[in-house]
Formats: C-alpha cells, sequence, structure tokens
C-alpha cells in the first residue's frame, strides 16, 4: 500500500512512492469538452492544448449541446483529425440542456480512472495532464486537484482593454490536502478562488459518487455547486501550478451575467441550494455553516435594491466587521452566533 504523498500537514513525506507508472501502465484520463457554438479558433486552440499534452492515454470526449450543424461539422473534422481515441456524445435530438447536463453526459461515457474537464474557450498549460495525475496516483484519498488559473486578457488586444494576463492562485500558493468540508467553507469565504472546470482533475469514481454536476444549475455557479457536492466527503489537493488559460472575453457566460446584474440574484440562489444540500446531507460541521451563513447575509434579503456602488460599499462595510468579528471573537462563540443549520 502505498504512502499517502500528502501529510495532514499537507507536507509530502520523506520518500513517499508513486503509483503513477508502477505497473507498467499508466492510467487512462477523459478529457472532456462541453461546447455550444464557440468560435472555431477557441475550440481549436481547446483542443489542441489537449493534443498537444505530454502524457497518455488520453481519451478526448466531445460533448455538444445543441449547437449549429456548422458547428458540429467543424467539430467533427477536429475529432477526427486527432490522434486520441475519440468519442462525440449530445442530448437526445441535439438539444440544448446547458453546461451542467452537458458535462454529466460526457462524464458518462469516460472510460478513465480520471477526468479532466476544459470548457471551449480556454486552454490548458503543457504537463498539466501529467502533473495532476502523479499527484492524484500518489495519494488515492484525494479525489480532486486543482491549482491556479491564468486569467488571459492578452489573446485579443480588443478583449484586453489595456488589462494585463494575471494569476490567480489565492488558496493555491502551497502544496497542501485540505480535509472535508474545510475546502468549502474556504470558498465560500473566498480564502480559495474556486477552481474553474479547465483548471481540476477529479477521480472518476468519487465523481459518480457524489452525483456529478447538479443539472438546475444551467449556468452561473454550476462548477461551485459540483464543488460543494464532492468537498463535503472528500479531500482535495490545492497545488502552487498554474495549469490553464481563463479566457476573458465579453461572450463568456460569467461576462454576460455581470452586463446584466444577474449575478448577485445568481449567488442568492445558490447558496440556498447550499443550505438546502447541506441540511440533506445532515452536514452539522460549524465551521461550514458559519461560512455559508456568512456569506448569505452578505449576499441579503429580497430583491437587489440601490445603485450597484451602494450595494458594493454596504458589502464592503459588512465584510470588514466580520473580519473584526473574527479577529475579537473566539471560534466556539461565534458559531453559537453563526454554525447553526
Amino acid at each position: 500500500m502505498n504512502t499517502p504523498f500528502l501529510s495532514e500537514a499537507g507536507e509530502i513525506p520523506a520518500g513517499a512512492p508513486s503509483r503513477f507508472g508502477s505497473d507498467g501502465t499508466w492510467p487512462l484520463v477523459s478529457v472532456i469538452i462541453p461546447f455550444l457554438d464557440p468560435p472555431d479558433a477557441f475550440l481549436r486552440e481547446a483542443v489542441a492544448s489537449v493534443t498537444c499534452q505530454d502524457y497518455r492515454p488520453i481519451e478526448l470526449i466531445l460533448a455538444n449541446d445543441g449547437s449549429s450543424p456548422a458547428t458540429v461539422s467543424f467539430a467533427r473534422s477536429l475529432l477526427e483529425q486527432t490522434d486520441l481515441p475519440g468519442c462525440w456524445v449530445e442530448h437526445p435530438g441535439g438539444g440544448n440542456r446547458g453546461c451542467s447536463a452537458t458535462r454529466n453526459l460526457g462524464a458518462a461515457a469516460a472510460r478513465g480512472e480520471f477526468i479532466a474537464f476544459i470548457d471551449a474557450d480556454d486552454t490548458w498549460a503543457d504537463g498539466k495532464v501529467a502533473e495532476q495525475v502523479e499527484l492524484l496516483s500518489r495519494d488515492p484519498t484525494l479525489a480532486l486537484v486543482f491549482g491556479s488559473s491564468l486569467y488571459w486578457y492578452s489573446w485579443s488586444r480588443d478583449a484586453a482593454g489595456g488589462q494585463q494576463d494575471v494569476v490567480r492562485s489565492y488558496g493555491a500558493e502551497n502544496l497542501r490536502r485540505i480535509k472535508p468540508p474545510g475546502f468549502i467553507a474556504d470558498f465560500l469565504r473566498g480564502r480559495i478562488i474556486a477552481p474553474s472546470m479547465s483548471n481540476l482533475m477529479v477521480r472518476r469514481d468519487a465523481f459518480m459518487a457524489c452525483g456529478g454536476f447538479e443539472e438546475c444549475f444551467r449556468g452561473m455557479y454550476e462548477d461551485q455547486a459540483f464543488l460543494v457536492k464532492l468537498g463535503l466527503g472528500h479531500a482535495v489537493c490545492a497545488a502552487p501550478r498554474c495549469w490553464d488559460r481563463y479566457r476573458q472575453h465579453p461572450e463568456s457566460m460569467t461576462a454576460q451575467a455581470d452586463a446584466a446584474g444577474a449575478e448577485l440574484a445568481a449567488r442568492r440562489d445558490f447558496l440556498a441550494w447550499v443550505q438546502s444540500h447541506c441540511r440533506a446531507q445532515s452536514v452539522m460541521d460549524p465551521g461550514l455553516w458559519e461560512a455559508l451563513n456568512k456569506e448569505v447575509w452578505l449576499a441579503g434579503q429580497g430583491r437587489a435594491s440601490g445603485a450597484a456602488p451602494q450595494r458594493r460599499s454596504l458589502r464592503w462595510l459588512r465584510k470588514w466587521y466580520l473580519r473584526v468579528e473574527e479577529l475579537v471573537i473566539p471560534d466556539r462563540l461565534r458559531y453559537r452566533l453563526w454554525g447553526q443549520c
């Protein structure tokens, strides 16, 4: 039996062995690309960043979420041209069911021990698959590994708008193992930037055990709902590595929601779902409930009112209050105030 790659303190034990290639075969990785009419150039770059990985075996699964005939034809041609074993999946009648259902569709077809997702407008860094397989293979108690992302503005001068590319690694500055449900509390409070789906790799058995993505989330927060489901019962690993380029452009779902002012309402819906899910799973951890209840308070009640700058100012004041509270009030008392389900 292998020694875990990471100790409870998040350190690498001296002489920790690896299962990576130990029996002469390396584990299959299933790569899933969900897509709905992305620009051809984006999809081509995403596929190329997978085929250029220095790891094998990989299977490539293209999951169509109701794209136009032209996009379908182009995507199929990419799949035929790659040297990877390929698989095409789509909903009955080529319909559109949203990103969560489409990722689940791809995962149902996956044969690999590990699953990695990449959105059709993102790309992977060289070495991503090999490095993540190594981490997951060294410690079989880990369900998921993630690192930092490059927020990618420079792909287009027009899209950049003067902004510079930036690596956001908050919460992944050091190699560490995070026990459940601490990972959820940390990303709810912003102590960890919730990893994008293009960044992480997940053990297939853990994905299936938690039920995959929540299909009621068709756009925003579908990634975080999945992370909540997985993180309630499984340990995850944060690593100080930048593994993906997260393309910033005005057609992305996040950008469109921000422009429409829908982000706050979406967050409230997400937090209400987390409360319901944790109660249904009989989660009693006071640290998680403290984080969750504080985020519900920060999001406010009822409909958003007032100008956006006023709402941001009020949220900033509330965050300042909570930070002061955590400095002066002991954990036990805070748990009494906030940690009840």
